[in-house]
């Protein structure tokens, strides 16, 4: 079934999440009324994630990995313009995933991606006091925000082992 456009932006309008808004117009069958009230009810809300994306081509130890990783997650909840979805998040859980590429163009790919998709994003560079030069990109911070949003960013990346 197809969502009616005008009651979705009504209900974008007045602050729902899009994709809760275009799944309750599905499961009512475009009545706004019944999707405003299936909305507050709490029933279709979306669970919330943060992802740290891992560059492995720069030879970094497991510690400096760790750190990075920490740099990109307190980078994201730090400079994250709204405080009521972090607010979700770490009342969820505050769920990371760190997913790994294997080059800085695979990592600057994924920065785009998210900045397109308007998600909050916090890219890493180290200052170069041990392991790798001053500069280098080694990590990105995405979230917390909507899983299916991030997933539509970072959803075929794998799992940093």
């Amino acid at each position: 079934m197809e969502v009616n456009e005008e009651y979705l932006k009504t209900l974008v309008s007045i602050g729902f999440e899009e994709s809760l808004a275009r799944k309750a117009l599905t499961l009512t069958q475009n009545d706004p009324d019944l999707a405003v009230e299936l909305i507050t009810s709490g029933e279709l809300e979306e669970a919330y994630k943060m992802v740290v994306v891992v560059r492995t081509d720069l030879g970094m130890g497991t510690g400096k990995i760790a750190a990075q990783v920490g740099h990109a997650v307190l980078g994201c909840y730090q400079k994250h313009p709204n405080r009521q979805s972090v607010e979700k998040w770490d009342r969820e859980g505050a769920a990371k995933i760190v997913l790994r590429v294997e080059t800085k163009e695979e990592l600057d790919r994924v920065v785009g991606m998210a900045t397109e998709k308007g998600l909050n994003s916090y890219v890493v560079e180290d200052a170069g006091r041990t392991q790798i030069e001053p500069g280098s990109v080694t990590c990105v911070g995405i979230g917390p925000d909507l899983i299916t949003k991030i997933d539509e960013v970072t959803g075929s990346l794998k799992l940093f082992k």
